[in-house]
């Protein structure tokens, strides 16, 4: 069986969801490098960057990330 771990080096936060078509889990994590989106079924990184801007990388400002 392949490692499917990913390190992610000064980890700030993670959530989950599912993905509305699929309807697999879906991991998002926030760290210092930037943040990403990633399929925890298939371990896929879906999205992802280094350049997410506080006017959109908090719950506050994104509706559908709040509990």
């Amino acid at each position: 069986m392949p490692d499917r771990r990913i390190p992610i080096g000064g980890l700030l936060g993670i959530g989950f969801a599912v993905h509305p078509d699929t309807e697999h889990d879906l991991v998002k994590v926030v760290s210092h490098d930037g943040h990403a989106l990633f399929d925890a079924v298939t371990g896929e990184k879906i999205a992802g960057g280094r350049d997410s801007g506080p006017a959109t990388s908090s719950p506050d400002a994104q509706p559908d990330l709040l509990p």
